[in-house]
């Protein structure tokens, strides 16, 4: 796999509430690619470059996390936001919500959820990624974390 680099940025989409205090500006928007450094989200009203801004993302248990950011690019709508002061508690928080566990059910969102954490961008990557899901999967999914019921 690839060293970390803060310029990647990977597809993901959540949900978050966007606020600029200062402006008293609240918006709901969505991600759509994220990164170590900051995300890109959709849907929020303009603002300038600079302005400090409050996501609040939520997790799947309904308890949530706010992180302040800094609006560092728009393009109408999309807004370019780098996080501030992000600790090492709040950067784990919401690593938690960006790339949830796998719960062994499916191999192609196991192998989606992987290759965003390690980084994976050959085909190489992937497929090394692919055969260690393969290997873990019976594990994880015999192991009934999560039991999914259709009715």
């Amino acid at each position: 796999m690839q060293a970390d680099n803060e310029a990647t940025y990977l597809p993901r989409r959540l949900k978050v509430g966007l606020r600029a205090p200062e402006l008293g500006i609240a918006a709901d928007c969505h991600t759509y690619e994220v990164g170590a450094d900051g995300l890109f989200v959709e849907g929020a009203p303009i603002l300038r470059r600079g302005g400090k801004v409050e996501l609040t993302f939520t997790d799947s248990n309904g308890d949530s996390l706010t992180v302040d950011c800094v609006v560092d690019a728009h393009a109408g709508s999309n807004l370019f936001l780098r996080y501030r002061d992000l600790d090492q508690v709040r950067r784990q928080r919401l690593e938690q919500i960006i790339w949830p566990p796998w719960d062994g059910a499916d191999l192609l969102d196991g192998l989606m959820l992987m290759a965003g954490r390690y980084n994976a961008r050959t085909l190489r990557d992937l497929m090394c990624l692919t055969t260690l899901l393969e290997v873990i999967r019976p594990r994880l999914s015999s192991a009934g974390r999560h039991q999914h019921s259709w009715s």
